[in-house]
């Protein structure tokens, strides 16, 4: 599972995974690990909630390797689960 912060195209990624929004259950697991990120890097200056606002998707596989291909992504923040 990767989540990305912002919209994703299905041209920027294979045939190989699924796009969609987040659930309740990945916000609650989104939550969880930014927030210790925050906590762990006080100094970077970063927000929560800045960070979980706005739109986000959520990557997930459909077969052994399907993230091979993903060529380009903006700039944002990117988590591997």
């Amino acid at each position: 599972m990767i989540y990305i912060r912002g919209k994703v195209d299905k041209l920027q990624v294979a045939g190989q995974v699924d796009i969609s929004e987040p659930g309740v259950e990945d916000r609650k697991l989104l939550d969880k690990f930014v927030g210790e990120f925050v906590e762990s890097f006080p100094d970077l200056g970063l927000n929560k909630e800045e960070i979980l606002k706005g739109d986000s998707s959520s990557l997930r596989r459909k077969s052994k390797r399907p993230y091979a291909k993903i060529v380009r992504l903006r700039n944002d923040l990117l988590f591997i689960l």
